[in-house]
């Protein structure tokens, strides 16, 4: 990890409007556990450049600074800015989100309920229900 940060930091220097780089380096903080990096690098990008995982990648840095708030409201933006035709991540996040940071359960099961309709591998399906039944919530 820190050598693919510092990679990535200078690749980042020579290439400042890259968003792939960007949002590739916040991720990398955030696994070394700098959110606060992590989000001063991402909201360096103009608004209206923002798209689907960037969204997600902001909520992930704030659920992981305890800012429930802020991370719903980026896992929420991040599903409007995309069709749900395919496997949605931020849906897992936010049913994540609702049962650590909120206790809410029920809320928490309509999205465990949402990602796990989903046409994904039996494996993720299983990694999904075993997550629920952590937070003492049972998917059939």
């Amino acid at each position: 990890l820190p050598e693919a940060t510092v990679e990535l930091e200078y690749a980042l220097g020579l290439y400042p409007q890259n968003n792939l780089y960007r949002g590739q380096l916040a991720t990398l903080y955030r696994i070394q556990k700098r959110p606060d990096k992590a989000v001063s690098i991402l909201y360096a990008i103009p608004q209206d450049q923002w798209n689907y995982k960037l969204y997600t990648e902001m909520g992930r840095a704030q659920a992981s600074m305890g800012n429930c708030k802020e991370a719903e409201m980026f896992f929420q933006q991040a599903l409007n800015d995309r069709t749900e035709t395919n496997f949605s991540q931020a849906v897992l996040d936010l049913a994540l989100i609702y049962v650590g940071c909120f206790q809410d359960k029920e809320r928490a099961r309509h999205y465990f309920e949402r990602y796990l309709s989903f046409t994904i591998p039996h494996t993720e399906k299983e990694k999904a229900r075993k997550l629920a039944e952590k937070f003492g919530i049972h998917i059939e």
